[in-house]
């Protein structure tokens, strides 16, 4: 696909390390990392759930929300009231599910800092509907 999502998707040259990677999908996931300089673990991104299979989509969570902010407060609102736990696989799938108006399929979530500003950043790696096999 080449929609606006599709082409400011999430690219990188060497594939993250897995590290605390999650299978549960109903377990909250780290996704808010803090960067100390004497720590390895954020250094770079790490692999908190799943695993990149090489050929999904991805999108930087806040992203989502500067393309359309009300579209993510009522994703967000509508993963909310779905009975999952916070910030879990599932949570996060509920919300994408609602943002993009179609199924998606969450397979991977990738989680860092970026060590110019000190912030942490999220990265979904999913399939959409008919991407999905």
């Amino acid at each position: 696909m080449n929609d606006l999502y599709d082409e400011l998707m999430y690219r990188r040259d060497s594939r993250p390390r897995k590290f605390m990677a999650v299978q549960d999908r109903n377990t909250p996931l780290k996704l808010d990392p803090h960067y100390r300089h004497d720590a390895d673990m954020f250094k770079n991104e790490q692999v908190v759930l799943g695993v990149d299979t090489g050929d999904l989509s991805w999108s930087y969570s806040d992203r989502l929300w500067e393309f359309d902010w009300n579209k993510a407060k009522a994703a967000s609102a509508i993963a909310n009231e779905g009975g999952y736990v916070g910030m879990s696989a599932n949570h996060i799938e509920a919300y994408l599910t609602a943002y993009f108006g179609r199924k998606i399929d969450l397979v991977c979530v990738v989680s860092g800092i970026n060590r110019s500003n000190g912030y942490s950043y999220n990265v979904y790696g999913y399939r959409r509907e008919e991407e999905s096999q």
